[in-house]
């Protein structure tokens, strides 16, 4: 089964000491669950065994430090795309030339950045109010749009 597979991706010793209970409890987690939820509990098994492989889990130094600096990177990004768009805003009111016949001028790339920005300060708002990783994931959505464009 794939929970076996996914185990394999924990390093030999914590695969050794805890990779039964492992298994145990996310079959018994997922039992009788949609194939969709069931996806979701096998993404987040990897995840972890990642983490764990990484050294970058809860109980390692690294893991805490990540931890503790992931709410400031996430404002840090929000700040700056909002930036952005601020700057943009106030290039817009400045202008002399009618709002509509600016927008309309719009290029389809930069369109598409500024939506990219918002999309990082609307994420950044989610997850720093309570909804960490739907906030987290529109934020690194629109960061990575904005690095591939």
């Amino acid at each position: 089964m794939i929970v076996d597979v996914l185990v394999r991706l924990y390093p030999a010793a914590y695969r050794a000491a805890y990779g039964q209970e492992i298994v145990d409890v996310h079959r018994e987690m997922t039992a009788g669950l949609p194939r969709a939820v069931r996806l979701r509990a096998d993404a987040d098994l990897a995840a972890h065994a990642l983490r764990v492989r990484l050294r970058l889990d809860s109980a390692s130094q690294a893991g805490q430090l990540f931890a503790d600096a992931a709410p400031f990177t996430l404002a840090a990004a929000a700040v700056h795309s909002g930036l952005r768009l601020t700057r943009w805003y106030a290039g817009l009111v400045r202008s002399p030339a009618p709002v509509r016949v600016q927008l309309a001028a719009l290029e389809g790339s930069w369109t598409l950045y500024l939506l990219l920005s918002a999309l990082v300060c609307v994420g950044a708002i989610i997850a720093l109010t309570g909804r960490w990783v739907l906030g987290a994931g529109l934020a690194a959505c629109g960061l990575l749009g904005t690095a591939a464009q």
